[in-house]
C-alpha cells in the first residue's frame, strides 16, 4: 500500500506542470448520445453504459468470473484467497483482471471487446483529456504473468495505472501480443501499446448500435 501511495504522489508531481499547461486548452466533455443500464443474465451484475458515436461503452469494469482462460483475484470459497479482504475489496471496486483468453471469452452476449480502432475513435470524439471521465475508467492497475515476471505484485499499481485490453492483435509482433489502452493517474496522456496476451488487465465491453 505504501508503494502505491508513493507511486501516486510521484506521478502527480510529475504531471502537475503539464496539467496546468493543458487546462487552458482543455476540451469540454461532450454529452453522450444516450445512457442506460445493462444486466448480465449470467450472474445478475448490473453495468451502466453510455453511447458515443455508434457504440455503447460500459462505464464499469467487467466482473464476470471467467471460466475460460485465467482470472484474478481467486475468489474460490475453499481457498485462502476468498477470505483475504484485500482480494475481495479489489474485486468489489475494480472487477476482474483477465488474461487475453479470459477477456475475449467473458464478454456478455451482444457485447464485445473493443478494438484498438474503437478506442481511437472514442478518444477522437471525447478528447484524450476526457477519456477517463467519459466512460468512468478506473485505475485498477495490472498484473504481469508470474511466469514471466515475479517482481510485480497483484496490487502494486492499483490506483496508479489504468490498463484495458483491446481485441486487436499486434501484427508487427507475434500473434501472442495484443494492444491495450494505458492511462496514468492525474495525467491526460493516453497510450495504445501492445503486450503479451498472458498478462492480466481490466476489461470494458462495447455494443454496436
Amino acid at each position: 500500500m505504501k508503494k502505491n501511495i508513493f507511486l501516486m504522489l510521484a506521478m502527480a508531481l510529475f504531471a502537475f506542470t503539464a496539467c496546468n499547461d493543458d487546462d487552458d486548452n482543455a476540451r469540454e466533455l461532450p454529452a453522450p448520445v444516450s445512457s442506460g443500464t445493462f444486466t448480465d443474465e449470467r450472474d445478475g451484475t448490473h453495468y451502466g453504459y453510455v453511447q458515443y458515436g455508434k457504440l455503447e461503452w460500459m462505464t464499469e469494469n467487467l466482473r464476470f468470473k471467467a471460466t475460460t482462460g485465467t482470472f484474478y483475484p481467486d475468489l474460490t470459497e475453499s481457498t485462502y484467497y476468498y477470505n483475504d479482504p484485500i482480494n475481495k475489496r479489489y474485486y468489489n471496486e475494480f472487477g476482474g483482471l483477465y488474461d487475453f483468453t479470459a477477456a475475449t471469452a467473458s464478454v456478455p452476449e451482444g457485447w464485445r471487446l473493443p478494438t484498438k480502432e474503437d478506442w481511437e475513435q472514442l478518444i477522437s470524439e471525447v478528447g484524450a483529456e476526457n477519456l477517463a471521465k467519459a466512460v468512468n475508467l478506473q485505475f485498477g492497475g495490472f498484473y504481469l504473468d508470474p511466469e514471466l515476471d515475479r517482481q510485480i505484485g497483484l496490487y502494486d499499481y492499483t490506483y496508479a495505472m489504468s490498463l484495458y485490453w483491446t481485441s486487436t492483435t499486434d501484427s508487427d509482433k507475434t500473434d501472442q501480443y495484443a494492444y491495450y489502452v494505458k492511462l496514468l493517474y492525474n495525467s491526460t496522456d493516453v497510450q495504445l501499446q501492445s503486450m503479451t496476451k498472458a498478462n492480466f488487465l481490466n476489461v470494458r465491453c462495447v455494443r454496436n448500435k
